[in-house]
């Protein structure tokens, strides 16, 4: 009788590492207008095609629109249409509009925005950017968060170490973490509170990363991070 232990054991294991991940992507639209066609969703996961395009659908009459994707870890790159055309770049977000925080610059000088997708999560949200802008819309539970100066990162980039700061008035719990750009989680600063900490570089390698601040209710805002 043969045995199939070992050839299901090795199947299970290799779709286990490549599974993979549902990414909820979100854009306000409240200060726009919206085209006929509709909001859509493109990127490299995507191979950049047209009628691959995903379209966004409005949550609950709030001017939020929303879209969940299965990816793979790892970093990505998209933009957010409104309208769809043969004649894309019309038609998306404006390029050159900020770096830094949501936007990574390409090869063709263009900015497009970048997701990193994390290593064994269950369903990743994204924070909701403003169309044509990397400013953040919070949801009622973590907006004190915001309320003064946000969350910044300096000096970014950086060589020995940079200090986190968060407008934190009401001095809520939350935690940070700094992933690299396959997805693969780096370090956690859990259990914080105030209003910012330094972070040494120690064993990181030169490169771009991502950190990611939460609190108890989800993901608030990530920031890239790069170090040289």
């Amino acid at each position: 009788m043969k045995r199939w232990y070992p050839i299901f054991f090795s199947f299970f294991v290799g779709f286990a590492l490549q599974a993979q991940v549902e990414v909820v992507f979100k854009l306000d639209m409240n200060d726009e207008i919206i085209q006929e066609e509709g909001l859509f969703l493109i990127g490299s996961f995507q191979n950049w095609d047209l009628d691959e395009a995903l379209i966004l659908e409005e949550e609950n009459d709030s001017g939020i629109y929303s879209v969940s994707v299965d990816l793979s870890p790892g970093s990505h790159n998209y933009r957010f249409v409104n309208g769809l055309t043969n004649n894309v770049e019309l038609e998306c977000e404006e390029v050159g509009i900020c770096f830094g925080d949501c936007f990574i610059e390409t090869d063709q000088d263009q900015m497009i925005r970048y997701v990193v997708v994390e290593k064994n999560a269950f369903k990743q949200t994204l924070a909701t950017h403003k169309f044509n802008s990397c400013e953040e819309t919070f949801p009622a539970s973590v907006e004190e968060l915001n309320q003064s100066s946000g969350l910044s990162i300096n000096p970014n980039p950086f060589s020995q170490s940079t200090t986190l700061t968060i407008g934190n008035p009401n001095n809520k719990r939350f935690e940070v973490l700094l992933f690299d750009v396959s997805g693969q989680l780096l370090r956690r600063y859990g259990d914080q509170s105030g209003t910012g900490f330094q972070i040494e570089r120690g064993d990181l390698s030169t490169g771009f990363y991502l950190l990611s601040l939460r609190t108890d209710k989800g993901e608030v805002a990530n920031r890239k991070l790069v170090i040289h």
